[in-house]
């Protein structure tokens, strides 16, 4: 075989190859990651967005912080004649002395704290507890604790909470 044909197949079968070779790199680059990689996210046909939080959604537990007794529970059963739900009416832990009322919540800003609060006059402070006492939210009640004439029924939510329906 000359020389000048040998050399001439040998180039055009290395263009083959090297084109063949871009062609299947840029097809691998641009493909869509494999399902098993990527994380799957499920989409909605039917959604509800939900921006407020209402008494009926609210569990609390009243604890009695006075020698008054009986406090707890006819708190408690005025709470759930606003709306709220039943929690577990009780004594207050040793050494918690409350005046009027204080709610005790699980997190910082805790809307359904903040709505409970708002029953009571004038609005009771919200403080952080590590250790909860019984469902939903605790309330410590005072010797001078007072209901509101009106409170709202319900409260804005900070960041509105999206469910699936389907």
């Amino acid at each position: 075989m000359d020389e000048r044909l040998k050399t001439g197949l040998t180039l055009i079968a290395t263009l083959a190859v090297t084109v063949l070779m871009a062609v299947w790199g840029f097809n691998a680059m641009t493909a869509p990651f494999p399902k098993a990689a990527t994380a799957e996210v499920k989409q909605c046909k039917n959604e509800r967005i939900k921006k407020r939080l209402f008494r009926k959604e609210v569990q609390v537990s009243v604890y009695n912080a006075s020698s008054r007794s009986g406090l707890a529970g006819s708190t408690m059963e005025k709470l759930v004649g606003q709306g709220f739900i039943a929690g577990d009416p009780g004594n207050a832990p040793d050494g918690v002395r409350v005046r009027r009322v204080q709610v005790w919540a699980k997190t910082e800003g805790s809307e359904a704290a903040l709505l409970v609060a708002k029953a009571f006059q004038p609005e009771a402070d919200v403080v952080v507890s590590d250790d909860p006492l019984g469902p939903g939210v605790d309330v410590m009640i005072g010797p001078r604790a007072k209901f509101k004439a009106k409170s709202p029924s319900s409260i804005k939510l900070a960041k509105p909470i999206v469910t699936c329906l389907d």
